[in-house]
């Protein structure tokens, strides 16, 4: 294979790579992660990195399989729970499968190209240096990164209260959840980095509109509020001189850039919280019927469902914010026009009315269903439904 051809315009800056630092080097462990980065130049996975992603991918389905044949062995006298068991068990593992591949092996070369476009979407708006903006990003990052981590570790040590002897076979199981979660966290992760840019160009108009805030007093942790943004948005930026309407552009163009890249990992995060989340509720259902859990798995079994929940809140809200911000930034133009009858501020308020026009935001996942607030309340909905058939099964 022949070496990428790296240029000046590829060399990334140092705050942009801080950015997503928690989340690179925790899948570079995972050995998960899409791009080598290295001497602040970013490349498609090398062939070393290949190979450690199927061991690890052989060596889980060992440890799954010696999970099955060993740890579910007790349930065998439960032929339901013991089938059920098993087809979890197939399930999070063709999750983590498909997973591993899509990541590792497709999309090599233009996952380095997207990681590039969203430096060049930095530079264009120039904030490529602002370290309070991107300091916001890598705070989140660290905390989405760590939360992931802790709650998963927590879980595998109450399951390993009980089940000592089981240590490979579980270790397995928390490997393969671990490294699915935290794509999905950093795919919700790069939702907030979307949302402080539109965020950013809305504090842009409307410090135009309104007049410029006072100063701020930033502090160590400061929370992406307008009144912190406009500030941010302030010190470097004004509508008359900036070109707002190409910053969207780009922005929008790294957004369908965004979704076609990650719009897998949604299908299967989608297919996994309904599917595994009635799997689960079976299990638990039939194990407490005929008093077959352990209390720590008890404990496992919902902290799995919650954390599901949780991270399918996280991703349709912060879809839906970034949404929202949209739709200001539309409301904002159209107050611009209205106070401009001609000229060049009213031409470049009508230039944006018209990106937005033309080309709507939509998480769309492969044209069936759009992620948005709407979409969280469906799945729990049919999760819900479903479970309430389970128990007239069950118990009628």
């Amino acid at each position: 294979m022949a070496k990428p051809e790296f240029l000046s315009k590829d060399i990334l800056d140092e705050e942009y790579i801080k950015s997503f630092e928690p989340f690179h080097h925790l899948q570079m462990a995972l050995g998960s992660c899409r791009v080598n980065i290295r001497d602040r130049f970013v490349s498609s996975p090398t062939t070393a990195q290949k190979i450690f992603s199927i061991c690890c991918v052989i060596i889980t389905l060992v440890l799954y399989i010696y999970t099955t044949t060993s740890y579910f062995i007790r349930y065998y006298d439960f032929a339901g729970i013991y089938v059920t068991s098993i087809i979890s068990i197939v399930m999070y593992y063709i999750t983590f499968f498909f997973h591993i591949i899509h990541v590792r092996f497709i999309n090599c070369n233009s996952n380095p190209r997207f990681y590039i476009q969203l430096q060049e979407i930095d530079r264009l708006m120039n904030v490529n240096k602002n370290e309070k903006l991107n300091r916001v990003l890598y705070l989140n990052n660290a905390a989405s990164a760590g939360v992931s981590v802790l709650v998963l570790l927590m879980a595998f040590c109450l399951t390993m209260y009980e089940n000592a002897h089981f240590f490979m076979g579980i270790v397995g199981l928390l490997y393969s959840v671990l490294t699915c979660i935290v794509e999905w966290m950093y795919c919700a992760d790069l939702l907030v980095y979307f949302f402080l840019r539109i965020r950013f160009i809305n504090a842009i108009i409307i410090n135009h509109l309104q007049g410029t805030v006072g100063p701020f007093k930033y502090r160590a942790i400061n929370l992406p509020t307008y009144y912190f943004i406009r500030c941010l948005a302030s010190e470097t930026h004004d509508f008359q001189t900036n070109c707002v309407d190409l910053y969207l552009k780009a922005l929008f163009e790294g957004f369908t850039s965004f979704q076609n890249h990650y719009r897998f990992q949604m299908l299967l995060f989608c297919n996994q919280f309904v599917l595994l989340s009635l799997l689960t509720f079976e299990i638990g259902l039939g194990a407490l019927q005929y008093n077959a859990l352990r209390w720590s798995e008890l404990i496992t079994l919902p902290t799995i469902l919650i954390c599901n929940t949780l991270l399918a809140i996280f991703l349709c809200i912060r879809c839906e914010v970034f949404y929202r911000e949209t739709k200001k930034t539309k409301r904002l133009c159209i107050t611009m026009m209205s106070r401009y009858c001609d000229g060049p501020l009213r031409d470049k308020a009508k230039r944006i009315l018209k990106i937005i026009e033309q080309r709507p935001v939509k998480f769309n996942v492969y044209n069936m269903w759009s992620m948005n607030a709407l979409t969280v309340i469906r799945m729990l909905n049919t999760v819900t439904t479903m479970m309430v058939v389970l128990l007239q099964f069950t118990f009628l």
